[in-house]
């Protein structure tokens, strides 16, 4: 009983062993809002990008569609000077142009409107 036990752990052990996967890919983006006067603005925006995980080689970072950046093996982390004017999809392609990353940065305006303290009529 007791051989058959070992037998068992050892099994295990290398099963598991073998089943251990790649972490799978990851990113965090700071900032990924950019706040403009007035909506329309062009919004020039430096991103710190921390990427983890598996990241092949040869990957490139897109805006829209339109190619910023491209790695043979991509650093962990990452900065890069954007210009944008409104909300825009940010990813990361991999060399057959597949999608392994990507997050939308956000546009904001600062709001103007200047609220009033109290009411335009009073009954009293």
């Amino acid at each position: 009983m007791k051989q058959k036990g070992l037998w068992l752990i050892i099994l295990l052990i290398l099963g598991w062993s073998q089943t251990i996967q790649a972490e799978q890919a990851g990113w965090r983006i700071k900032p990924n809002i950019c706040v403009v006067e007035q909506m329309g603005d062009p919004c020039e925006l430096k991103l710190n990008i921390s990427l983890w995980g598996e990241i092949p080689d040869h990957s490139c970072l897109f805006l829209q569609d339109a190619m910023v950046e491209c790695w043979a093996m991509p650093d962990k982390n990452i900065s890069v000077t954007l210009e944008f004017r409104e909300a825009t999809v940010i990813s990361m392609r991999d060399s057959d142009d597949r999608t392994l990353l990507q997050e939308t940065l956000e546009v904001k305006s600062l709001s103007r409107i200047r609220q009033r303290v109290r009411t335009p009529w009073s009954v009293f």
